[in-house]
């Protein structure tokens, strides 16, 4: 049965509380469970506070008589068949709760489903175009024809698919999809929902933004400054300076054809190809998340790198030692090295990765990292160790081997909801004649980008 969201939040309290309760009252805490600690601290103050909120409205609903107040659930309503036309932000909110929760054992694992609950929760225009899309797409119907759809089978209700569309564009700007239909919500990848795994590592420690626009607006604030007055004495004006960041999405895609051989003699070729483009959009935004450029989403370690006050010089020129990492920690400024250790990680290549592994010595034992009967090392100087395929492999001058910082002062910007079409017939460039081969594509929005390079070191050596 479906909870509403104060039964969540006392449920989740519940779950939480013997933990948080043994960490708090530990003599102790070594660094993962400080770091354990502040995560479930900053959870529990979150849900304390939201369960305030709820609490006090549904006691101003029930003292008014009310029986629709905004979390409100009707329990005998088919959720993908509610009128999603004339609905106010509020009642579309709790439709598309419903519609998650009678979908849940769709999503990958519970963690998803929760994480889109929580979306849906923090309201928005994101928030409401999620609920519009589990109502449209969440359906054993709309699945159904969305596969016939994508196998070219002609007998595809397209008009149950083009619902979802129609929403999709009613509450996003740009053109919208001009071919093709929206991925079943619990198949969508764009929704970036916590938990859904570590494949692309940045996407965990780094500060992820959905939106419906094409373009990302946000601000930073540059360090507040104290004073010391004498009596009566004016108050000088150090308002801290803020500036707008802007970060714009944009269009990636991928293409997958198949012959017509394969087409018939593969089962669930259709399912098989939904994983290969979520394989393939995480491939590629692990690559510019790291290292991108360009008129693309940005990486981190370009646009650090670019900052001649984030670089770090090494000990020795074109020479990786030791004493090296050290020389990174120190650099980084103590609000940021003092920060969210969820947020705050170590980045380099496998290579320079194993490389710092064997740096100790009989006289370097302050330097053991870890033996050769362990996996990568998930910690490095206390904080999380991340692998970066596309850094640099090589300790050569001019190369940027370690990265450092907080994170949070790296976006990601996702426009949500992701569309996907099936090509039934592709024509060979050079003839002009059909190839005998049929074929999907889609594409989905997507930037990212450095919002204070201050918060991050590179090593460049």
């Amino acid at each position: 049965m479906a909870m509403n969201p104060l039964e969540y939040v006392l449920t989740r309290m519940q779950e939480l509380k013997p933990r948080f309760e043994e960490l708090a009252t530990k003599d102790k805490l070594d660094d993962l469970e400080r770091s354990e600690f502040d995560k479930t601290k900053t959870e529990w103050d979150e849900l304390d506070e939201r369960r305030i909120d709820l609490e006090d409205r549904q006691r101003r609903a029930q003292a008014a008589g009310s029986v629709n107040f905004e979390f409100t659930q009707t329990r005998d309503v088919n959720p993908f068949t509610v009128e999603t036309r004339n609905v106010d932000h509020r009642q579309m909110l709790g439709h598309g709760k419903r519609a998650v929760e009678a979908m849940r054992s769709k999503f990958a694992s519970d963690d998803e489903a929760e994480g889109m609950t929580r979306l849906i929760e923090r309201g928005g225009s994101v928030g409401e175009l999620a609920s519009r899309l589990a109502v449209t797409t969440g359906s054993d119907e709309y699945r159904a024809e969305y596969m016939k759809y994508m196998t070219g089978n002609k007998s595809a209700d397209l008009g149950l698919l083009q619902r979802a569309n129609d929403e999709y564009r009613a509450f996003t700007a740009g053109t919208g999809n001009t071919g093709g239909y929206m991925v079943p919500l619990y198949m969508d990848p764009t929704f970036g929902i916590t938990g859904a795994g570590a494949y692309n590592p940045i996407r965990e420690v780094a500060n992820v933004k959905q939106i419906t626009t094409l373009v990302y607006n946000g601000s930073t604030v540059a360090q507040g400054v104290a004073e010391l007055l004498g009596e009566n004495a004016a108050f000088a004006d150090k308002a801290p300076a803020v500036a707008q960041i802007q970060f714009n999405t944009y269009k990636i895609g991928a293409y997958i054809p198949a012959s017509f051989e394969a087409f018939e003699d593969i089962d669930r070729l259709a399912a098989d190809v939904g994983e290969w483009f979520a394989d393939a959009k995480n491939i590629y935004e692990a690559t510019q998340f790291a290292t991108g450029s360009g008129s693309a989403p940005h990486g981190v370690v370009t646009d650090v790198t670019a900052v001649t006050t984030s670089r770090v010089s090494p000990q020795t020129g074109g020479l990786y030692a030791v004493g090296d990492l050290y020389k990174v920690h120190a650099a980084l400024p103590p609000r940021y090295r003092y920060g969210n250790p969820a947020s705050r990680a170590w980045m380099m290549s496998v290579n320079i990765i194993d490389t710092t592994r064997q740096f100790a010595t009989a006289n370097n034992y302050h330097a053991f990292l870890t033996d050769l009967s362990n996996g990568q090392p998930p910690r490095l100087l206390g904080d999380q160790l991340l692998e970066a395929s596309t850094m640099a492999t090589a300790v050569t001058t001019g190369n940027n081997i370690v990265l450092y910082g907080d994170f949070s002062k790296f976006l990601i910007v996702d426009r949500v909801g992701m569309s996907t079409e099936f090509i039934e017939n592709v024509f060979d460039q050079a003839s002009g004649r059909p190839s005998g081969t049929r074929a999907w594509l889609m594409h989905w929005r997507v930037g990212s980008g450095v919002s204070d390079a201050g918060a991050f070191r590179v090593l460049l050596l």
